[in-house]
C-alpha cells in the first residue's frame, strides 16, 4: 500500500485544477462518499472473485487472486484522481480550513480521509479473503492496525509531523522579519531530522522490544562481530505471529536496528534465522540504505531537469527552484507522471536487484547457505502468498530460490549478478552527477546560484 499512499499524497498536494466547480460545494463531500461507496462495491466484487480463483486449486488461480487485490489498490488511485480533478476535494478542504485560525493537522486529516477510508476498505476485504484461505487468530481491528503501522505509518506519520511543525512555525513567525529565513531553512532541517531519527520512530511505530537473551541472540551477535557489522540493538517485532519478515533500519551504527518478527522466530530454525539476519546485514555491507537516499535526491534533480527541458520547448512554465515550491498545474502533471514512473518502475527495478544482492551476501556469509533457501520457502508459506508472485520490491520467492540454487552449483552466476548491480549503481550515480552539473551550468538560479 505504500506506493498507493505516496502517489495519493502527490495527487492531493500538488495544485488541482484551479477553476471553482460549477456545482455547489456541498455536493463535493456527497460525491466523495459516493466514490468511496463504489470502491467498497468494487472490493466486494473483487474479493468474491479472488475467493473463486483461489478455490480453483491451481497455482495460476492463486496468483490471479492476489493480482485482484493489486488491481483494487490501483483502483484507489483512480478514485483519488476523480476526487481531486473532478470533484475538487482539496478546494473544499481549503475553503473549510485554509483560513486562520488554523487547527493543527485538521486540514491534512480531512484531506487524507477519503484515501485512508478507501485503503482501509481494501484491507478489510483482503482480511475477509485471507480468512477464507487459512486460519487467522487476528481480529479485523488487529489486522487493520498491524497493516496501518507496517505499511502506511512509515510515510504518513513523518509527513504529518512535518506538516505539524510547519504549521506551528508559520503561526509563530509569519509576518516577522525572519520568516523568509525560516521558510527556506525549516524544510531542510525537518527532513534532515526525520531521516536521522527515522530508526527511533520506526522502532515505536512497528511495536518492537529488544530480542531476549538466548541462543538465537548470541548466534546473531556472533555473526555480526564476524562480519564487522554493528547496530544499536536486535529487536523483536511484534505482529501477533502473523507477519513473517525482517528489516534493517538506520545508516549509522548508533541508530541502526535489525528487526525480526515474532512469526519468523517462531517458525524458523537458528540456522534459518541466521540466514535471514545475514540478508539484512547484506543491505548494510553493500550500502543500500545510503544509495536509497541518493535515489531520493536524484528524483528531485531529474525532475527539475525534465521541467527545465520542457520549459525550453514551451510546454510548461520555468521552475523557480528545486525546493518544488509554488508549482504550476503543468509542473504538477509532469511531477505526477514522472513520480509514478520513477518510484513504481525505477525504484522497484533497483530494489529487486538490491534484494538479490543481499540474498547473495547471505549465501556467501552464513554458516549454512541452504538454510536461507529453506527460510525463504517457509516465509512464502507463512505469508500465504503464491511462491510465483512478484512484489514491487522483491522478485518472487520461486525465482529467488531457483537463482540461489543455481548459484550454489555455479558461483559464477552470483558474481555476474553482483557486477550487474554495481553497473546499475554506477549508471545512476553518473546520471545524477550529469543532471546536477546541467542544472548548475544551464539553470543556476534553480539551485540558488
Amino acid at each position: 500500500m505504500l506506493p498507493v499512499l505516496l502517489i495519493s499524497l502527490l495527487l492531493l498536494y500538488v495544485p488541482p485544477v484551479p477553476e471553482t466547480p460549477s456545482f455547489a460545494l456541498y455536493w463535493i463531500p456527497v460525491g466523495v462518499l459516493c466514490l468511496a461507496g463504489v470502491n467498497a462495491l468494487a472490493c466486494w466484487a473483487g474479493s468474491r472473485t479472488a475467493v473463486h480463483l483461489s478455490n480453483s486449486g491451481t497455482a495460476r488461480g492463486a496468483l490471479r487472486a492476489v493480482r485482484v487485490f493489486k488491481l483494487l489498490n490501483l483502483g484507489i488511485l483512480g478514485f483519488v484522481v476523480l476526487d481531486v480533478y473532478a470533484l475538487r476535494w482539496p478546494l473544499l478542504v481549503e475553503e473549510a480550513f485554509g483560513r486562520p485560525p488554523h487547527v493543527p493537522l485538521a486540514a491534512e486529516l480531512l484531506l487524507l480521509s477519503p484515501v485512508l477510508l478507501m485503503i482501509g476498505t481494501v484491507m478489510a476485504f483482503q482480511y475477509w479473503f485471507n480468512r477464507t484461505q487459512r486460519p487467522m487468530s487476528l481480529r479485523l481491528g488487529q489486522y487493520l492496525l498491524l497493516r496501518f503501522r507496517t505499511e502506511l505509518a512509515i510515510l504518513l506519520v513523518p509527513w504529518l509531523l512535518l506538516v505539524l511543525v510547519w504549521d506551528v512555525a508559520g503561526a509563530l513567525w509569519r509576518g516577522s522579519a525572519h520568516f523568509g529565513l525560516v521558510e527556506g531553512l525549516l524544510p531542510i532541517v525537518l527532513v534532515g531530522a526525520i531521516v536521522a531519527f527515522a530508526p527511533l520512530l520506526l522502532r515505536l511505530l512497528w511495536n518492537t522490544s529488544p530480542l531476549p537473551p538466548g541462543p538465537v541472540r548470541e548466534r546473531l551477535e556472533a555473526f555480526g562481530r564476524a562480519q564487522g557489522f554493528r547496530c544499536r540493538d536486535i529487536l523483536l517485532w511484534h505482529t501477533h505471529n502473523y507477519l513473517p519478515n525482517a528489516a534493517v533500519v538506520g545508516m549509522i551504527p548508533l541508530l541502526r536496528y535489525v528487526l525480526l518478527t515474532d512469526a519468523l522466530l517462531a517458525n524458523c530454525t537458528e540456522e534459518e534465522i541466521e540466514g535471514v539476519f545475514a540478508h539484512e546485514v547484506g543491505h548494510i555491507k553493500h550500502h543500500h540504505l545510503g544509495f536509497y537516499m541518493l535515489f531520493v535526491l536524484a528524483f528531485v534533480c531529474f525532475y527539475a531537469n525534465a521541467v527545465d527541458i520542457l520549459a525550453g520547448l514551451g510546454y510548461v512554465a520555468p521552475l523557480g527552484n528545486v525546493m518544488l515550491a509554488e508549482l504550476t498545474h503543468g509542473h504538477a502533471i509532469v511531477m505526477l507522471v514522472f513520480a509514478a514512473l520513477y518510484w513504481i518502475f525505477g525504484f522497484g527495478y533497483l530494489s529487486r536487484r538490491f534484494e538479490q544482492q543481499a540474498d547473495l551476501f547471505s549465501m556467501s556469509s552464513s554458516s549454512n547457505p541452504a538454510a536461507f533457501v529453506v527460510a525463504l520457502h517457509k516465509l512464502a508459506v507463512l505469508s500465504g502468498a503464491p511462491s510465483a508472485m512478484r512484489s514491487w520490491r522483491h522478485f518472487s520467492i520461486s525465482r529467488r530460490t531457483e537463482f540461489l540454487a543455481d548459484v550454489l552449483e555455479n558461483p559464477d552466476l552470483g558474481r555476474r549478478a553482483e557486477r550487474r548491480v554495481r553497473l546499475v549503481q554506477l549508471i545512476i550515480i553518473a546520471l545524477f552527477l550529469a543532471a546536477a552539473l546541467r542544472l548548475v551550468l544551464v539553470a543556476p538560479g534553480m539551485v540558488g546560484l
